[in-house]
């Protein structure tokens, strides 16, 4: 299977990602530096090239070659950067550049709040950002607290820290040490009282450097640099050192974050989580505010502030949670309710069903037509096609060779005389019922559930009820239906057979007819409350 790395990308793309000029490019592949396929470049030599340059393994454009217009380095070899300046250093970075390295500078307003809330309001005290960049928090530290403050900073952009150097010693800080590395690969012999940074986000490394790092931080179970800082943080402070991140929403809820979530939920006590919305300019993500104490958790609190909410939440009620799941958008009246419900005696799709993947063509475009002929024969079922308990009639058909497939699924279900399918893409669960036996595309997955007391179109029906959505909704935020997620809803167990058979019967008037079924829908609704004992 193709992953994201193995796109093909233009000289263009290529020049932005490496912020170097097409012509350095061109110069590149005459001299057999970068290889070239059909006018094309492989994403990851693209990315095997940055590794070069960041190693100085491959000197990077001259003064002449760079298309921003702007002098890094001078001819005699030493450092002219006195014009950049923070903000003009981050204008120099095309986007490409700066996620390929997950470096996002951190807002003014965001850097400022942190610093403010966090500083102890008395005494010296030591403060260190492992990824320090241009110093921003370096600097605000300094400007609120002065002497107060012992400031150490890391980083291994060399232009970078060469601004955070000059903003320092122009704010009057005589005392503060910025070293040039990777303070992944440095162990910290001193801890501080205060950890403020803005680690990167997915940046690249290579497979060496990630099995490295996989073993110096084996608590962090994952690949990924933003774990590795936490996981840095955590060792440099000092007992009762408070560590605040800005962070990717996304860390409180994607599954490969789950082994550091549990180890911080065990192990250190979370004191405030924020959540500031899409707050960084071309990031579509949403960015949280997280701080850490070291410190057993015992029965703490946790302060959530959300956009327009706020409220305080048991830590181990998030410990409790599936995946270890921080979802900070579950409001209390929301959690008490749903754990009201998951506390009954239920049954779960878990072991009491079976499933199947999609099919995965590789290419869609070249494997999919909208008209059918004798090489596309096959009407395929897709995400577009699922309608809430009905699919629609505009079908795509597939190329009769499925071997020229990336994946078929090992155990099909899709020739079954009744199955659910459900949209994989989806803030929302959307289950259809299909009786024609045709396949899957990978956009709609398969569910054929044998729950005692529960008929196929009384699942269908719960699934797609207001009630379930809610639950769903709130135990997992997530843009996909994942198969993990679907098992961990509740059903009762010995269900109302009165209630199931309206259920069921209302089921059947929205499948077999074309009427209006609004009205229908929402009386299932009400039954769905009915059944769970429950008023939404």
């Amino acid at each position: 299977m193709k992953t994201r790395n193995d796109i093909l990308i233009t000289g263009k793309e290529a020049a932005d990602l490496l912020c170097v000029s097409e012509a350095t490019i061109k110069n590149w592949v005459k001299s057999g530096v970068l290889e070239q396929k059909n006018m094309y470049f492989v994403r990851k030599d693209i990315l095997k090239i940055s590794d070069k340059i960041r190693k100085k393994e491959l000197p990077r454009l001259s003064s002449r070659a760079n298309k921003r217009g702007v002098t890094i380095c001078g001819h005699d070899g030493h450092s002219d950067m006195d014009s950049l300046t923070d903000n003009s250093y981050q204008e120099l970075k095309s986007p490409g550049m700066r996620s390929m390295e997950g470096s996002f500078y951190t807002p003014d307003n965001i850097v400022s709040e942190i610093v403010s809330e966090s500083v102890p309001e008395k005494g010296q005290f030591s403060i260190y950002d492992p990824c320090c960049g241009t110093g921003r928090f370096l600097q605000a530290v300094f400007d609120q607290c002065g002497v107060r403050a012992v400031i150490r900073g890391s980083d291994k952009d060399e232009k970078a820290l060469y601004i955070a150097e000059r903003s320092l010693k122009d704010a009057g800080s005589v005392t503060h040490e910025l070293n040039l590395a990777d303070s992944l690969f440095v162990e910290e012999t001193r801890k501080y009282d205060r950890i403020f940074t803005n680690p990167p986000w997915g940046a690249y490394l290579s497979a060496v450097q990630k099995k490295k790092l996989k073993f110096i931080y084996n608590e962090a179970s994952i690949d990924d640099s933003l774990g590795f800082f936490i996981a840095k943080g955590l060792r440099s402070l000092k007992p009762s050192g408070i560590m605040s991140y800005v962070l990717p929403e996304s860390f409180l809820y994607s599954h490969r974050f789950s082994p550091l979530r549990k180890f911080i939920l065990q192990k250190a006590t979370v004191k405030k989580i924020k959540s500031y919305g899409n707050a960084f300019k071309g990031v579509f993500s949403g960015v949280i505010r997280i701080d850490i104490e070291k410190s057993d958790p015992g029965n703490n609190i946790v302060e959530v502030i959300l956009p327009l909410e706020k409220y305080e939440c048991p830590q181990i009620d998030f410990y409790s949670e599936y995946d270890n799941l921080i979802n900070i958008f579950m409001l209390p009246k929301d959690r008490e309710l749903i754990n009201e419900i998951y506390s009954r005696n239920n049954v779960y799709l878990k072991d009491s069903s079976d499933w199947s993947l999609g099919i995965v063509t590789g290419n869609n475009k070249k494997y999919l037509r909208s008209e059918q002929s004798d090489d596309f024969s096959e009407k395929i079922i897709s995400g577009t096609n699922i309608q809430p308990y009905r699919i629609s009639n505009q079908f795509k058909f597939l190329y009769n060779d499925r071997t020229a497939f990336h994946q078929v699924p090992k155990k099909e279900l899709f020739s079954a005389p009744e199955k659910l399918v459900y949209r994989f893409v989806n803030n929302k669960l959307v289950f259809a019922l299909d009786r024609s036996g045709m396949a899957a595309i990978n956009s709609a997955n398969v569910l054929i559930p044998r729950l005692r007391g529960y008929s196929i179109l009384a699942i269908l029906a719960i699934l797609n009820s207001k009630l379930m959505n809610y639950i769903y909704r709130n135990k997992f935020r997530s843009l996909k239906v994942l198969r993990s997620y679907l098992e961990q809803l509740p059903f009762p167990k010995n269900p109302d057979k009165r209630i199931i058979h309206l259920i069921e019967s209302k089921t059947n008037r929205i499948i077999n007819s074309d009427i209006q079924s609004d009205n229908i829908k929402t009386e299932i609704d009400k039954h769905v409350e009915e059944l769970y004992g429950v008023g939404i």
